[in-house]
């Protein structure tokens, strides 16, 4: 992260401490946030993410599209799966067998 100072504000008449440039906080810990994501998570898309082991973004990752594919969701599916790690996407048919759980073939 490009180093930071902190500026205090008031929420609810309370002082907090805030970043302050929080737009470019906000940049660098989320990528686009101005731009709706439906299938952002920030244990897999954030540019903040430290590198994981791939079992365990293999894992999450297949979590995160399995619950999804049963919201028979395709946008949401969609979403989800363009935020999937390429370690899980290099799967080919894993998307089509995702589409096939959510019976909207």
């Amino acid at each position: 992260f490009t180093p930071f100072s902190l500026k205090q504000q008031l929420f609810f008449d309370l002082p907090f401490l805030t970043p302050d440039n929080p737009g470019r906080y906000l940049r660098e810990s989320y990528g686009d946030w101005e731009s709706p994501d439906i299938g952002f998570s920030s244990v897999l898309s954030s540019p903040a993410r430290f590198d994981t082991d791939n079992e365990y973004l293999r894992y999450i990752s297949y979590s995160r599209l399995w619950f999804t594919a049963q919201k028979r969701d395709i946008a949401l599916l969609d979403g989800v799966f363009t935020q999937t790690p390429d370690v899980v996407r290099k799967d080919s048919a894993l998307y089509e067998r995702l589409i096939h759980l959510t019976g909207s073939e």
